[in-house]
């Protein structure tokens, strides 16, 4: 029973473990397990679970992409919101994309039917494919100094630089927090979608059957901005209907490079599954093979049994003078046992023993040292009376 239960909970738990597996696998980060900033996965003033809780509210079809795979079909919406203070300090462009494979996966994606919108205020490597980048650039110290305020999840109106409204859409505006504004690269002709001041905003690209969008800022969509101004309404105006995915590959979260996206990605979880069972299936057709069963409890044997079967024995296996000798030994060792004392001291310890008990041991070495001498019968009555005599005597002393 103790060994049916623990397979039992060995199975449990092995199952537990699987199950935990998978589901922690699809929220693995390639660099660290901290949700990264603009992450859909970050709750904080700085991240866009917000946006994404709204449209699941709305009906409205969302997903995380994890691997560097993009979904089939057509209408659907890649949003990546990505920071870009490391680096702009180093002169470089927020990733976007990683390697050539994934910007033609990418390119491909895009021109045959969907929308991918950037939300940087520096140049990616996914816009910069399209051919959209920076016009106007501010310090990358002050960038890399907001976007570090904003991993520390401070308020929105202590993270420094610049509010800036847009308009949008004639009558609508937009509020930002030290936006960029945009260009087209190499005679490539950008749409406008909002302008302040300092230039243009947001603008759309026409890129095959889909299209491009940019803005130079993430504020519109972030949890402590999306309600000002009409934020709220340009993002769900450029989502659509829908489906709508958060890319969270860019920022370094993933299942795609680990173990389990290899063994999704081959189909190889039905196997690994089949495998488990088959091992567990043998490890339960050998359980208990090799264990030994628990010796049973000696059944306890009262004196009265104890004597009978000494009778017996002693009469079936002995001639009476040999019965009648090993009865007096068996005597004189109780005797000699109760007292404490050495055989030829045990007149001298029964004189000291116990009123009480001094008669009946003087009639057991007595009877003890007459069979030993050869007196006395040596049939199955005479033994039995023998040890009834000596009965209980190793269990009490008399000295003590």
């Amino acid at each position: 029973m103790r060994s049916q239960m623990s397979l039992v909970l060995s199975l449990a738990a092995v199952v537990a473990g699987v199950v935990a597996f998978f589901y922690l696998a699809e929220y693995e980060a390639r660099g660290g397990e901290r949700a990264p900033l603009f992450s859909s996965l970050r709750a904080d003033p700085h991240g866009t679970a917000a946006f994404r809780d709204l449209l699941s509210e709305s009906g409205v079809t969302n997903s995380m992409l994890l691997e560097p795979e993009y979904p089939p079909g057509t209408g659907g919406v890649l949003i990546q919101v990505l920071p870009g203070g490391d680096s702009a300090s180093l002169g470089q462009m927020s990733p976007g994309i990683g390697n050539e494979p994934q910007k033609k996966d990418l390119v491909e994606w895009v021109m045959r039917g969907n929308t991918l919108i950037i939300m940087c205020r520096c140049n990616t490597s996914s816009g910069w494919e399209f051919g959209i980048s920076i016009h106007r650039r501010i310090k990358p110290e002050l960038i890399k100094k907001i976007e570090d305020r904003q991993r520390e999840g401070a308020a929105p109106d202590t993270i420094g630089g610049v509010s800036v409204t847009a308009d949008w859409n004639d009558k609508q505006t937009l509020s930002l927090r030290e936006p960029v504004d945009l260009a087209g690269e190499d005679g490539v002709e950008i749409t406008p979608l909002a302008t302040a001041e300092q230039g243009v905003i947001a603008a759309e690209l026409a890129y095959g059957a889909g299209r491009v969008v940019m803005v130079g800022d993430p504020s519109p969509i972030l949890n402590g901005w999306v309600d000002q101004g009409d934020n709220l309404e340009f993002m769900l105006g450029l989502v659509g209907a829908g489906p709508v995915y958060f890319d969270e590959w860019a920022h370094g979260l993933g299942k795609g490079g680990s173990i389990i996206g290899l063994i999704e990605k081959f189909g190889l979880v039905p196997a690994l599954l089949q495998t488990l069972f088959v091992l567990l299936l043998y490890r339960w057709s050998g359980w208990g093979v090799f264990d030994q069963e628990e010796a049973p409890e000696r059944e306890k044997v009262s004196m009265v049994e104890q004597i009978d079967i000494l009778g017996r024995l002693y009469s079936r296996t002995m001639k009476p003078d040999q019965v009648r000798e090993r009865v007096g030994l068996e005597l004189m060792t109780r005797a000699q046992s109760s007292l404490g004392a050495h055989w030829a001291d045990m007149d001298q310890a029964i004189e000291t023993a116990p009123a009480s008990k001094r008669e009946r041991l003087e009639k057991i070495v007595d009877k003890a040292r007459s069979m030993l001498h050869g007196g006395g019968k040596a049939g199955k009555r005479e033994l039995a009376e023998a040890l009834t005599m000596s009965r209980g005597l190793t269990k009490e002393k008399t000295n003590g």
